[in-house]
């Protein structure tokens, strides 16, 4: 510190110095004309000291501190601060909700085609409704003229369904009163002949009524389904059948992987033709228990069968296998496989509603499953198209086959095959998009049987395909596809067997939306025009085309 206050000070004296050397210099240069030499010392080791200066005070006592004994008293007293009432006012701020479009339940739909063709269908529905639903259907469709004889030939159809449905938080009930008038004519006569068409028309009257209870809740792992019908069937020839049922379905979740269920079913009929009463029960129980782990689910179980049929061959119960697989090997492709058996209930309305020509005397049995292996691949083509392709065998006793009746050849008879090996080789391919949708399967078909000649009015071969386009919303077009191959017919009382000719059967149909409520639509059946048989001697009409429009309300 010294030092550097001693070179502050001789810096300043030496620029004074130089300063005034200047002056000087050029003073003397004015009269001599020159500069002479000066010399400046600087002492870098002198000392600035100061004397120490001597601190006097004199020091603050510290001040007493008085001795008291304190004494606290505490008061608890209930005090309320009077306020008051505070009035909130809070502002929720809210989107405005997007108007609910309007809901149009109803429709009616009517139309008239060649071979007088009246058509004319009917829905009625309630509307955005949480708790329950409701509505009517009704439809009518006939052709007062048909392929043979004109009248003779004619065929009506008629439905008139009421249905409702009540939901709450755990269960669904539904409910279905069904009435179903079907008339044909047994047109399969050899021509020319003086047939009265009051002579060989029938008509099926179908009453059913339903109730249906479903879970919904997903809380508690167990899950079912019941549903009770009673059916009446009676035709113009005087054979009625009664039929009641119970079908039913459980599953209760043990964990995320297991789970156990079961399938029980129970069913009642009679059946009255020609003067014989015949009832028939039927009884299913089906447990079986149910494994997923990753990509594989397993369901395995038995299904024991309990029927008194009286066909020769029948048993009283059977047992049978139930084991499905399925194992996803990625999220595109899959393999699947099945071993199984069951006894399939046939009865007098699924044979006429399958064949409607069916006579009245035919015997009706039903045709047990010993046992079916089927296995297969599915899966995706990116996110629009989907496809399927599999293999499966059966063999089956009391399989039955349609032959022309051995005392009246226009009505049919089931014929039952006993030991019939059944194989089936199928693949299917769907496309589905917003607009477009198309489906095709293709099913090859062989029996082998030991009791009949041939697997009569059974196809080797079936094409069905489908597809409907839709264009800007204002058109849409659909088209069905059905061919049939390997056909042969057999004539009991003629002892004649047939072939018969592929079916190719085309149909088309246009819709035009003329507005959100009306539209315009044209169908045709048939396209080209084969007035093919599916059975011997019943060929089909030609092309018939219905026109007419539907309206929204």
């Amino acid at each position: 510190m010294k030092i550097n206050i001693l070179i502050i000070v001789s810096l300043i004296l030496f620029t004074s110095g130089l300063t005034y050397a200047q002056e000087e210099g050029w003073e003397k240069d004015k009269k001599e004309g020159e500069v002479k030499d000066a010399e400046i010392v600087i002492e870098k080791d002198r000392e600035i000291t100061l004397p120490e200066a001597e601190r006097k005070f004199q020091k603050i006592p510290p001040l007493p501190i008085p001795e008291y004994d304190p004494k606290l008293s505490f008061n608890f007293g209930d005090y309320t601060a009077p306020f008051n009432p505070v009035n909130k006012r809070v502002r929720v701020l809210t989107t405005k909700s997007d108007p609910l479009k309007k809901l149009y339940g109803n429709y009616v739909k009517a139309g008239f085609g060649n071979f007088s063709s009246p058509y004319g269908e009917i829905y009625l529905n309630n509307k955005r409704e949480e708790k329950f639903s409701y509505g009517f259907f009704g439809r009518h469709l006939s052709a007062a003229n048909g392929p043979v004889d004109d009248e003779n030939s004619g065929t009506s159809s008629n439905i008139a369904r009421v249905y409702g449905n009540v939901f709450t938080d755990y269960l669904k009930l539904s409910g279905e009163l069904d009435y179903q008038r079907d008339a044909y004519h047994y047109y399969g006569y050899t021509q020319p002949a003086d047939v009265d068409d009051d002579d060989i028309r029938q008509i099926f009257n179908r009453f059913k009524a339903s109730v249906a209870l479903s879970d919904l809740s997903t809380e508690n792992g167990l899950d079912y389904a019941i549903n009770l019908f009673y059916e009446i069937l009676s035709d113009e020839f005087e054979t009625d059948e009664n039929q009641f049922g119970v079908e039913s379905k459980y599953a209760y979740e043990l964990s995320d992987a297991l789970s156990v269920g079961l399938f029980l079913d129970y069913y009642t009929s009679n059946l009255e033709f020609s003067g014989l009463d015949v009832t028939r029960n039927f009884f299913r129980i089906t447990p079986h228990l149910s494994f997923k782990k990753d990509q594989l689910t397993v369901l395995g179980g038995l299904n024991g069968v309990f029927e008194d049929d009286e066909a020769p061959n029948a048993d009283e119960f059977h047992v049978f296998p139930y084991v499905k697989a399925d194992y996803e090997i990625n999220s595109n492709f899959s393999v699947f496989a099945a071993l199984k058996g069951d006894v399939d209930r046939i009865t007098y309305s699924s044979l006429a509603l399958e064949n409607p020509f069916i006579g009245q005397n035919s015997p009706v049995f039903n045709t047990i499953e010993n046992i079916n292996i089927s296995g297969g691949i599915k899966g995706k083509l990116g996110s629009k198209t989907a496809y399927s392709a599999g293999l499966e065998y059966a063999n089956l006793d009391n399989y039955y086959f349609f032959a022309n009746g051995q005392i009246d050849s226009t009505r049919f008879d089931a014929l039952y095959g006993e030991n019939i090996d059944r194989f089936n080789i199928y693949g299917e391919l769907t496309f589905n998009s917003d607009r477009f949708y198309s489906n095709i399967r293709a099913d090859f078909f062989t029996y082998e049987t030991d009791t009949l000649a041939d697997a009569f009015h059974r196809p080797s071969f079936l094409l069905s395909g489908s597809l409907n386009y839709n264009i800007n919303e204002k058109i849409i077009l659909s088209s069905d596809l059905t061919l049939i191959s390997g056909l042969v017919g057999f004539n009991a009382q003629s002892r004649r067997e047939e072939d018969l000719e592929t079916i190719f059967d085309l149909s088309l149909k246009g819709e035009y939306l003329f507005s959100k409520k009306v539209s315009f639509f044209l169908s045709l059946e048939n396209l080209i025009s084969q007035e093919y048989e599916y059975y011997l001697n019943y060929p089909v009409r030609a092309t018939r085309a219905i026109g007419g429009f539907s309206y929204l309300f």
